[in-house]
């Protein structure tokens, strides 16, 4: 094993602890949240920009900074409801001993698999830059085990996100059907 392995150990292992410790409840507000915030600046960000630059006009002349301003502020309000919403929930599935640990321990299993598709992202960054595959990469012993997974993170997402990634002269990978993938292990 190489740093390579041991910063790929780490990653699943700091998420899964991170997961454990939030638990489950907060992860999956947290998941939500973000989305939301993502969502609702989109639609909202825009309908409040004239107010927002008429509210500033003293501080915000151009109305492309109100814009993003007015998405900004959106986005924020909508994490920090979010989060007293998580708060409130979280105390409540905490209240007793068995849906405490039952919320912890799913929490580190989400921690784990957002660890693993972490690793898995950066294993598909890699593949896809000429140049980035040294000796050390190389030489990993769990590169060609996470290999599957980036591929297949690789399939799920569209071509025009992974375009500017891509140096490598190697075409894009084919989809692995999941009976192939799944009878490759036994």
């Amino acid at each position: 094993m190489n740093w390579i392995d041991y910063a790929m150990l780490a990653g699943v292992a700091i998420s899964t602890v991170a997961g454990l410790w939030r638990g489950f409840t907060r992860e999956l507000f947290s998941f939500l949240t973000w989305i939301a915030a993502f969502g609702l600046s989109a639609l909202w960000g825009p309908a409040l920009a004239p107010r927002t630059t008429r509210l500033l006009g003293t501080w915000v002349t151009d109305s492309t900074i109100g814009l993003y301003l007015s998405c900004f502020l959106v986005f924020v309000a909508v994490l920090v409801a979010g989060h007293l919403l998580a708060a409130m929930f979280v105390r409540l599935v905490r209240s007793t001993a068995v849906t405490a640990g039952m919320d912890r321990t799913l929490g580190g299993g989400v921690g784990f698999l957002r660890g693993a598709l972490i690793v898995a992202a950066v294993v598909m960054v890699v593949n896809l830059r000429d140049g980035l595959q040294g000796p050390t990469w190389r030489a990993s012993i769990l590169t060609p085990r996470v290999e599957p997974l980036a591929l297949q993170l690789q399939h799920w997402l569209p071509d025009k996100w992974l375009a500017p990634l891509r140096t490598s002269r190697r075409p894009p990978a084919r989809p692995i059907p999941a009976s192939d993938h799944a009878s490759s292990r036994i």
